[in-house]
């Protein structure tokens, strides 16, 4: 006699039995975005992401819980020659890193005023990959703290500058921190589903040489469609290093397409 449907148990699949476990350890890193404007780099593009290394049921992370907050990240950030002859990339940086992640615990009573938001400590590598004349790479050690002013469930702003020291010699571009610095400013303020301006400044060495970054991120949901949700993105750049490649040469540049984490 056939059993009832109701007590059918699916038969367990060839997938299943190979189940890999870094499901449900990818998690967003840096802003995600395409963007396209005028100029002979006319598009732009970086996605990023980072992994957690040790789960909550792996042995050693339930001896030394700490580690649990221990992360690997890549971010790819690219500049496309979109308009020209084959469509080259001008420039790509590859950005692998290692990293302590540690975030503060919501409270639920939530409401205005100061929030710590955590830290990030990580060792951070960055080069394009180039051959000869072409090559820039460099190491950096950093540390990244977070606060917040304001409602986090409404209208906030939040603070999260980037402190970092080279590491190793720079013997593809010597003079790359008096461009670069040794400070990240990040400044956003926004609330969650509405719009968000960030600013992202460098100060390269002695107060000069340094960039600005400005992004205006506006949320879109097209829930008629295939329930779709993304960021409208309007970015301005101008100072220097956009590319690796370019770090001593001042650019300026606006750019607008879309982004799926800001």
């Amino acid at each position: 006699m056939q059993a009832p449907l109701s007590n059918f148990v699916p038969p367990k699949t060839v997938e299943a039995a190979i189940h890999r476990t870094f499901a449900g350890r990818f998690s967003a890193h840096e802003p995600i975005y395409f963007i396209y404007g005028e100029g002979p780099q006319a598009a732009k593009f970086q996605f990023s992401f980072k992994y957690r290394l040790l789960g909550t049921g792996s042995e050693l992370s339930e001896k030394i819980p700490v580690l649990r907050r221990l992360f690997i990240g890549y971010t790819q950030r690219s500049l496309w020659n979109i308009d020209d002859n084959s469509s080259p990339f001008y420039d790509t940086s590859y950005m692998p890193e290692l990293l302590f992640e540690s975030q503060a615990v919501l409270e639920e009573k939530g409401g205005g005023g100061m929030h710590w938001l955590g830290y990030q400590v990580g060792l951070k590598h960055e080069s394009n990959g180039s051959p000869a004349f072409n090559s820039r790479s460099m190491n950096t050690v950093y540390f990244r703290p977070g606060v917040s002013f304001g409602d986090l469930n409404g209208w906030n702003v939040i603070l999260a500058p980037r402190f970092h020291a080279y590491v190793g010699d720079l013997v593809d571009n010597p003079d790359l921190q008096d461009f670069r610095g040794n400070v990240e400013f990040m400044a956003a303020v926004g609330r969650n589903d509405y719009f968000a301006v960030s600013l992202i400044g460098r100060l390269g060495r002695g107060g000069h040489k340094g960039s600005v970054e400005a992004d205006l991120t506006i949320p879109v949901k097209a829930e008629f469609l295939l329930d779709f949700a993304t960021y409208i993105l309007i970015q301005y750049w101008n100072g220097y290093g956009e590319s690796l490649l370019d770090y001593n040469v001042r650019s300026s540049s606006i750019r607008a397409g879309f982004s799926l984490v800001r």
